[in-house]
């Protein structure tokens, strides 16, 4: 089941409600929030109310291009409410959804008062038809303090025990302890992905940090710097799920960090520009001619679009090209992943080489598991280690341009 979670954040005055896929992370819809009288105009307002219309809205915006059934969503306590749940149950979603404040047509005082004083890791499930819609609502005794709510349809999930919570406490002489407390499958999987979007919000504001960087008075540019850091962490993510970066890469010390992919994202865009313009018909006739003239430039290097850069067939194997760079020649270079080897141990690992730009140049001998599928040569790229250098770039632009004329005997 494809499953998202809800988070609401506010900057510089302006409230965004959104929705993040769980398993990436990446953020699927935003709404801009226009204020309590001109919410009033938006979709379902009239039916369903401020909270529950954003929800469904936000929902539906986010499987808009996705015909797959059974999409499901959780949500935070701004959204859950029992109206919510039937209103996305009638149009087919599943939905998990926390109560706090909106807990009208829920039993929040009866599951309250059987839960009084129960222990941690105790949970109460009752079932109810709606409008219609059947529903569970569960209250589960997360500690000897607290009551978590929620509200459920009833083909969410299952309420049978799912992976304990772990409670860390401290003794009398300060040694830490931890003890799992029992809960339902279905809060387990809830608060597995339930920091999606403060992931995101860390990702963007203290790692990237474009606002901290990109200083401005002008609340435009300010939302639109906002804009940018959300797709570069989308980007980020995306690189990270599909194994573009990190993959083979197990410390976390010398993993791609946010900072190299955007500077690296940043001159793929720069570098990009004729693919990029060319997707706009209204461009003016200087401005083509211009870029015509830069591109036939000598000795420069074309970076092709990351669509063209998919996989290289050799026989019956098929090699994944993580880069194609065209040279002087218009010939082009894939960077690509040296294989993997088998250790005497049994044990797989990447087999690496020496950098041969960083040998003959600099002394020093830098092992990398990439180069240049074309020309054979192991080559290193932009890493934690190696920021301000990229090999394979380098080796690509010192290739000279061939001349066409023809030689004459005599």
């Amino acid at each position: 089941m494809f499953l998202t979670y809800f988070l609401v954040f506010t900057f510089s005055g302006t409230e965004f409600k959104n929705i993040a896929c769980c398993k990436i992370g990446c953020l699927l819809a935003l709404e801009l929030q226009r204020g309590k009288e001109g919410m009033r105009l938006e979709q379902y307002y009239d039916t369903l109310g401020a909270t529950a219309a954003c929800t469904l809205r936000l929902m539906e915006e986010a499987q808009r291009h996705d015909d797959r059934t059974g999409a499901g969503l959780r949500g935070d306590a701004w959204f859950g409410s029992v109206k919510a749940a039937v209103a996305l149950a009638k149009k087919g979603y599943k939905a998990v959804l926390q109560i706090k404040t909106g807990h009208g047509l829920f039993p929040k005082k009866f599951i309250e008062n059987a839960l009084e004083d129960a222990p941690g890791g105790i949970w109460i499930v009752l079932e109810a038809i709606h409008d219609g819609v059947p529903l569970i609502a569960i209250g589960y005794r997360y500690s000897t303090r607290t009551t978590l709510l929620f509200v459920a349809t009833k083909d969410a999930g299952t309420t049978r025990k799912g992976n304990p919570y772990q409670m860390k406490f401290t003794d009398d002489w300060g040694n830490v302890h931890i003890r799992d407390v029992d809960r339902p499958d279905i809060i387990s999987k809830f608060f597995e992905s339930s920091n999606s979007i403060d992931k995101h919000n860390q990702c963007r504001q203290s790692e990237l940090a474009l606002e901290k960087r990109w200083q401005t008075q002008n609340p435009l540019f300010r939302l639109y710097t906002t804009i940018i850091g959300m797709n570069v962490v989308d980007c980020y993510l995306l690189a990270d799920h599909h194994k573009l970066i990190n993959h083979r890469i197990p410390d976390k010390e010398y993993k791609m960090t946010m900072i190299t992919f955007a500077g690296i994202l940043a001159h793929q865009l720069i570098c990009n520009v004729n693919s990029l313009l060319s997707l706009y018909s209204p461009m003016s006739q200087e401005l083509r001619s211009l870029l015509a003239d830069s591109s036939t430039a000598p000795n420069t290097v074309s970076i092709l679009t990351p669509e063209s850069t998919s996989t290289i067939t050799e026989g019956d194997r098929v090699i994944v090209s993580l880069r194609l760079l065209k040279d002087a020649n218009q010939e082009d270079h894939h960077q690509v992943a040296f294989d993997k080897t088998t250790g005497s141990k049994g044990k797989k690992r990447t087999k690496t080489r020496p950098c041969i730009r960083c040998l003959k140049q600099d002394n020093k001998r830098r092992l990398v598991g990439f180069g240049c599928y074309t020309c054979g040569l192991a080559l290193c790229c932009p890493n934690a280690l190696n920021k301000d250098r990229d090999c394979f770039l380098e080796h690509v632009r010192a290739v000279c341009r061939r001349s066409n004329r023809q030689s004459i005997s005599s």
